[in-house]
């Protein structure tokens, strides 16, 4: 004999047993969301509890960051024809010097941690249409990354400053030797109109080839003059001086950890696997329910 089902389940088993039709009824989990919502909700508790308490246990890490800008504060500095332009070129430029050998090796050598490890806990990167960019340090705790933030900051101007004072030698060179250039230019003018001179006197005591090679050499040691003169002025510009080193706007005071992220982070993870887990679970009980039934 043929079990009976359960109440709700019985005006269904007496219409198939009388092979009466009868409207389908709603899928199985669509069902056991709407007769386990208790069960799933435990389940998304239970998981979302969980992935709490992994964030909690989880070590932080602590982050620590500077802002800085390039350029002057001036009004006279700022008001230069493509002042705005240039900074937010340098900022780039600047953000990515933290992070190259000469700013690492130096950090290293008061840190020890080795260039690879600085490199995956030092970052920065411009701030968009700004003059300024950010530096980035992170640590296993808020006084490891502040000090690390503090070198990388003094490391990192410390270098812009030494390049800056590069472009400055980079002149002087340049003007010295403009002036060795035009000054032997002259001289081999000096000397063509002399022997000019001379074969006006006495057409026979010069050649054609030896004037030739005189005019030749002035004309070269002009353009070389003219070169390094060019030279000189690019690298001599105040508002290219003006351009360089960078200032802190901002210093950090406190690391802020990313503890509270990570709770929220698998908080939430744990409450969709909880979920899926408590649908299977309610959705498993309604299928054998159906069985029995039938």
């Amino acid at each position: 004999m043929t079990p009976r089902p359960s109440e709700e389940l019985l005006p269904t088993w007496l219409a198939r047993q009388q092979h009466v039709p009868v409207a389908e009824s709603p899928g199985v989990v669509p069902r056991a969301v709407s007769r386990h919502k208790l069960l799933i909700l435990f389940f998304v508790l239970v998981f979302a509890g969980a992935g709490v308490a992994g964030g909690i246990v989880r070590k932080p890490q602590y982050t620590a960051q500077a802002d800085l800008t390039v350029g002057q504060a001036d009004l006279a500095t700022q008001s230069l024809q493509g002042y705005a332009a240039a900074v937010q070129v340098l900022a780039g430029v600047y953000s990515r010097l933290v992070v190259s050998a000469t700013v690492i090796n130096q950090v290293d050598r008061r840190e020890h941690l080795g260039p690879v490890e600085l490199r995956n806990r030092i970052s920065a990167s411009p701030t968009p249409d700004s003059s300024t960019f950010r530096i980035k340090t992170t640590g296993p705790d808020a006084q490891s990354a502040l000090r690390l933030n503090r070198l990388t900051v003094n490391a990192a101007q410390a270098y812009i400053v030494k390049l800056g004072n590069n472009g400055q030698n980079d002149a002087k060179q340049a003007f010295a030797k403009f002036q060795a250039a035009a000054n032997t230019a002259a001289l081999k003018r000096a000397e063509a109109q002399r022997l000019e001179d001379q074969r006006a006197a006495d057409k026979n005591s010069v050649t054609d080839a030896e004037l030739a090679k005189l005019n030749a050499d002035a004309a070269k040691f002009d353009l070389i003059a003219q070169t390094y003169s060019q030279q000189y002025q690019n690298s001599s510009l105040p508002s290219a001086r003006q351009y360089q080193g960078a200032s802190v706007i901002t210093r950090p005071v406190a690391a802020t950890s990313d503890q509270r992220s990570w709770m929220q982070k698998l908080g939430i993870l744990g409450a969709f696997v909880g979920l899926l887990v408590g649908v299977a679970i309610a959705s498993a009980l309604e299928a054998r329910a159906r069985r029995k039934a039938y």
